[in-house]
Order: C-alpha cells, then sequence, then structure tokens
C-alpha cells in the first residue's frame, strides 16, 4: 500500500471510506485523487504513483458517489492480539465463599483495525492452583459495550480450611480466544492476585500448556 509506506506505516488495506468522508472531501484531504495506480514497491505516493486530481466542483470530473470511494488502514502489525485484567477477591459468610469480580480489557486489531467484540472472541478467567495445575474459574464473561471490556461476578465455595488456604491456591488470568479459530488465544496473569512467590510468568506458561492439551483432547 503506496499510501501506508508514505506515511511511514508498513502495511495497509482497503476499508470503507464512510467514516473519514466530509461534507467535501476535495478540500479536506491530500489524497483526493482518481485513477491511481502505483508501482508495487511504491514508498512515496507523489513520486511513484500516477493519479489524477479529483475535484468534486469540475464538471469535466465523473462524480463520485459515497460506496466508491476507497481508503485504506494502515498499521505497523499484520494482527495484534492481547489482553489485560484485574480482579477483586474476597471471603463472605466466615471464609465459606470465595468472590471474585474480574475485569478483562481485551485488545484485538487487524492491520490496526479493531475485531468486532465480542462476536469474534471470548474470554473466561482461569486458575492456577499452588502445585501448577489449572481450571476453567468463570463461564464465559459478559462483554459490556459502552465499556469496552469482559466482566464477571462469581462466587465460589471455599474448599479449603482457611480463607489463606484459599489464596495461596490462588493465581487469576484472564484468558481470551478466537470463536472462529480458537487455537489463537491470548493470557493475562493478574500479579496482583497470584498468591506466593510465583512467577507470574511460570503461570502463564502453565495456562499455555493447558490449553495445548485441552485442543489435543478434543
Amino acid at each position: 500500500m503506496a499510501v501506508c509506506r508514505h506515511l511511514g506505516f508498513k502495511y495497509g488495506k482497503f476499508k470503507e471510506a464512510h467514516e473519514y468522508l466530509t461534507a467535501d472531501i476535495a478540500k479536506n484531504s491530500v489524497f483526493s485523487y482518481t485513477h491511481v495506480s502505483c508501482k508495487k514497491d511504491a514508498t512515496n505516493f507523489f513520486k511513484h504513483c500516477d493519479r489524477e486530481k479529483y475535484m468534486s466542483s469540475d464538471t469535466s470530473s465523473v462524480p463520485c458517489f459515497d460506496g466508491e470511494q476507497a481508503a485504506v488502514s494502515c498499521s505497523n502489525e499484520i494482527f495484534e492480539f492481547g489482553v489485560a485484567s484485574r480482579n477483586r477477591v474476597s471471603f463472605k459468610k466466615k471464609g465459606k465463599v470465595m468472590r471474585t469480580w474480574s475485569v478483562c480489557k481485551v485488545a484485538a486489531k487487524k492491520y490496526g483495525e479493531p475485531i468486532r467484540l465480542p462476536g469474534e472472541a471470548s474470554t473466561v478467567m482461569v486458575n492456577v492452583n499452588a502445585n501448577g495445575g489449572v481450571e476453567q474459574f468463570t463461564d464465559e464473561m459478559r462483554f459490556k459495550r459502552r465499556k469496552g471490556f469482559f466482566v464477571m461476578r462469581s462466587f465460589r465455595e471455599n474448599k479449603f480450611d482457611s480463607p489463606e488456604a484459599a489464596k495461596a491456591n490462588t493465581c487469576l488470568a484472564c484468558l481470551t480466544r478466537l470463536n472462529r479459530s480458537p487455537e489463537v488465544f491470548a493470557v493475562n496473569v493478574d500479579s496482583e492476585n497470584c498468591a506466593g512467590e510465583r512467577d507470574p510468568r511460570e503461570a502463564k506458561a502453565a495456562i499455555e500448556q493447558w490449553v495445548k492439551e485441552k485442543k489435543t483432547e478434543s
């Protein structure tokens, strides 16, 4: 994409132009051109591309209607997929019930364009216990469209002798996967809720191995 390389980006793809249109696009964009043809490895739009200036007020120009414009989305990465998480953990009913409020913020982009959520990705919380065992901690989380993140409130019976023992076996992480390609996933360990002296990187590695094993089982 010559325009993207001209602007200093590595990659680009065509996209709908409606969100960029103004009352008079010819006055508001230096890229108001038609009949554009660029060399394969063009890096300068003005030097390496043949083009004709498009003037909407010029009666000699063929008019351009909505839906016929071209736009590009530029980026330095083809695909980006990551997640951040935070949790609040408390105990109720004299330590017999563990209550967790979890928030996961998923960042997913392709050629710089955000991927539609939650339609293209789903998210759950997982836990790594003191022995390194991994379990799914919640059902699929709900997506708050206005906030732009996944949330889940959960209540679990404390199967340990005390809240302290439960905390020692708690290392929470957010796991998000693409719905159409579940083998593509991202993990974020909440270091503030990963008990003991465990390295969050080791917990993340355990979760990644667990996901791969679950895929093999299915």
